[in-house]
């Protein structure tokens, strides 16, 4: 364990300096690490980066819960719970989208995605019915965690853009 934890801090030394022999002697340059990722449309750094990898790293997890949602009562499922759940989709992907735009995103784009995705998470609330008085089962209580999963998901990114 101890030779792992050794070998991780050379790493990250390594990654720190760069080591040159210089007439007998071994200089070091520190090089300090920046946070960057690579989006679709270039590389992005900082608070945007930040924002975006979180944002990234849930909308996977957010969309695949938000295909497994089942109405909590008889009868929910119909033409509006497939129309809600595609609004909710596509403004998630959109939202994520933008967070990741070479430069900055377009404030307002941002503000309005995030309205838009809390009234659109509310609708689907309504339609699928997913309130705890309609919980039966445990399949029930995860299906309704589920949903509360993804508002947390939501509200976690605009805790984060607020901040920034």
């Amino acid at each position: 364990m101890a030779r792992k934890n050794n070998d991780d801090s050379a790493g990250a030394l390594n990654q720190e300096f760069n080591l040159n022999e210089v007439e007998g002697h071994t200089e070091s340059t520190w090089t300090p690490r920046s946070y960057s990722v690579q989006t679709d449309t270039g590389a992005i750094t900082g608070a945007q980066a930040s924002i975006y990898t979180r944002a990234t790293a849930g909308l996977d997890q957010s969309l695949r819960l938000l295909d497994g949602l089942y109405p909590l009562l008889p009868g929910k499922e119909g033409s509006d719970t497939v129309t809600v759940r595609a609004l909710v989709r596509d403004q998630l992907t959109a939202l994520v989208s933008e967070l990741g735009t070479q430069g900055a995103p377009n404030v307002p784009r941002v503000d309005e995605l995030l309205v838009l995705l809390d009234g659109s998470l509310g609708q689907l609330r309504q339609v699928l019915g997913l309130d705890e008085k309609n919980v039966n089962t445990v399949d029930d209580e995860q299906n309704l965690t589920n949903f509360m999963i993804i508002v947390d998901y939501v509200n976690g990114l605009r805790a984060n853009w607020n901040a920034a």
